[in-house]
């Protein structure tokens, strides 16, 4: 009777620390994919900002030529 319970504890250990360890990775993988995308939203931040001055830049040369003489 005592082996039966030993060999359930190890199983039931063994299950555990699997799905523990499943765990982990999804945390893992989560983070990664989070880091990405904050990269992907950096990057598309610092594109609209050169649009932004590029078209602040055009608009003064704009001012520049209607402007004062």
């Amino acid at each position: 009777m005592s082996s039966v319970r030993v060999v359930f504890a190890i199983i039931l250990i063994i299950v555990l620390a699997y799905f523990y360890l499943e765990i982990r990775r999804a945390r893992r993988k989560m983070k990664a994919e989070e880091r990405v995308e904050d990269a992907k939203s950096e990057k598309s931040v610092a594109a609209l900002e050169a649009e932004a001055a590029s078209i602040e830049k055009e608009a003064g040369k704009m001012r520049g030529k209607t402007g004062r003489k």
